[in-house]
């Protein structure tokens, strides 16, 4: 199990608040960065509750529970972009996929191998360091509120599902969904727009960019050397960060972009235009690449859990059950600066 494919909302939920808290992310703040420092410093409304409070069961499926306060961290975390009503209906989705993945793996039967829970251990020891070392993380885990045994039980949650639906993430139809439905392409950019404020160039400007393009789509096509030009000519910043070319699927990339490296031939070259400029593309073979393949068996993972769990739960005889009166006793988070 690789830490890039635990892309659930649950985990997102744990894992966002720790982004902020250690300071550790890359580059420039986004607005979902900027989302989630807010949510940081939220707060809860009216009295402090009693640990009572706090501990009462919000919902439950079969011998799996989620208590008021892991289910206000949720909502706390939804709270900085949705308003509260939104906020604690995706709340609520993310506790209930997490107690019917628990409750199915239990009644199931299953268990993991000692292989297994060392390699679970590995994901959180590489997460922890990530966050800044074991200080940073015990600091985290104070200012977001979250126990050490909720945040591995969140994090882990990816593992029960790959448990779960191990026949539908299997290498052979991982590696068939790779190769009947994936395409790879290397492309160069010439913009249309100002990359930095998104308008559109002038008439003139556009031109002159129509000209390069057509003039580096001859040159390719001449025979010259298609990465030195993708290195030179490229406003796609994604180029540099993607040197054996974007493997993609259908949906992923713009429309235009999909369907013209559907139309080429293996190492043909073409162009389109898209909202984004001209895009000189060259359509690749597929090779093995292990962060595209776990993409795919990611993918073929969600599919399994939306499609087959909730029959799972109804073949195990499992039930969401919901204490309506501890739900409706959360309270809307507010900012600091309410």
């Amino acid at each position: 199990m690789k830490i890039t494919k635990l892309t659930a909302g649950l985990l997102a939920a744990v894992m966002a608040l720790s982004i902020c808290a250690c300071g550790k992310d890359k580059g420039a703040d986004t607005d979902a960065d900027t989302e989630t420092k807010t949510e940081a410093k939220t707060e809860t409304k009216g009295k402090k509750q009693s640990k009572s409070d706090s501990d009462e069961i919000a919902i439950t499926v079969g011998d799996a529970k989620m208590s008021k306060s892991d289910l206000e961290l949720y909502v706390k975390n939804y709270s900085g972009s949705l308003d509260f009503d939104t906020a604690k209906e995706y709340a609520i989705r993310d506790a209930q996929d997490l107690l019917s993945t628990e409750a199915v793996f239990s009644a199931m039967d299953l268990s993991y191998t000692d292989e297994e829970k060392a390699a679970q251990q590995a994901d959180i020891d590489s997460a922890i360091e990530s966050m800044g070392g074991e200080d940073e993380f015990q600091n985290y885990l104070d200012q977001a509120g979250i126990t050490e045994d909720f945040f591995k039980r969140v994090f882990n949650m990816t593992s029960a599902q790959e448990k779960i639906f191990a026949d539908d993430i299997s290498d052979d139809k991982v590696q068939k969904e790779f190769q009947d439905n994936y395409l790879r392409a290397k492309h160069i950019l010439i913009s249309t727009m100002d990359t930095s404020t998104q308008e559109k160039y002038d008439d003139a400007k556009i031109a002159s960019q129509k000209a390069l393009a057509d003039e580096l789509l001859k040159r390719a096509q001449d025979g010259e050397d298609f990465d030195a030009l993708v290195s030179e000519y490229s406003e796609d910043p994604g180029s540099k960060s993607n040197p054996d070319g974007y493997y993609f699927t259908a949906g992923q990339m713009v429309q235009e972009f999909e369907d013209t490296t559907r139309s080429l031939g293996i190492d043909e070259i073409g162009m389109c235009e898209s909202t984004y400029g001209y895009h000189i593309i060259k359509r690749l073979p597929l090779e093995d690449n292990a962060e595209a393949l776990s993409a795919v068996r990611n993918q073929l993972l969600q599919t399994a859990v939306t499609d087959k769990l909730p029959g799972l739960m109804e073949q195990n005889g499992l039930k969401v059950e919901k204490n309506q009166d501890v739900i409706d006793s959360i309270e809307e988070p507010k900012t600091d600066a309410e």
